[in-house]
């Protein structure tokens, strides 16, 4: 996958937390190899399957939990949650983001759990889980 088509992809997750992970992977997968020979095909190939697999288990997440909350839903042909059913309508989603929510403690924090914000036309749904994404 080229480089271009992985930002466009990140700009549907902006602001999310793993949206982080993924332009990390991709400004990585951009960078020049430190070499002077050309970077070895399978390291870009293994960091495009890992922006890949984030994508992925977003997406995952997402559903997983708009399922465990009975909230309808439609995909697209990648699958990203494009629709939700709230009040009988179909409210199209513009933007999804998911923000970890961090216990601090004496090891200095982890992820207890997940806001996640969906944002249509007309409102910002919010929903709290304590799913994990994996």
């Amino acid at each position: 996958m080229q480089t271009a088509a992985l930002m466009g992809k990140i700009k549907q997750y902006a602001g999310s937390a793993l949206a982080v992970v993924v332009a990390s992977a991709v400004s990585m997968a951009s960078l020049p190899a430190s070499n002077a020979g050309a970077e070895p095909a399978g390291l870009n190939r293994a960091r495009e399957q890992r922006v890949a697999d984030v994508v992925r288990m977003k997406n995952d997440f997402v559903r997983r939990l708009l399922d465990k909350n009975g909230i309808a839903y439609r995909l697209d042909k990648t699958g990203i949650v494009i629709e939700l059913r709230i009040d009988d309508r179909w409210q199209p989603v513009k933007r999804t983001e998911i923000v970890p929510v961090v216990s601090r403690d004496d090891r200095g924090g982890q992820i207890v759990a997940h806001e996640v914000y969906f944002y249509t036309l007309s409102d910002v749904y919010r929903l709290v889980s304590d799913l994990t994404i994996r």
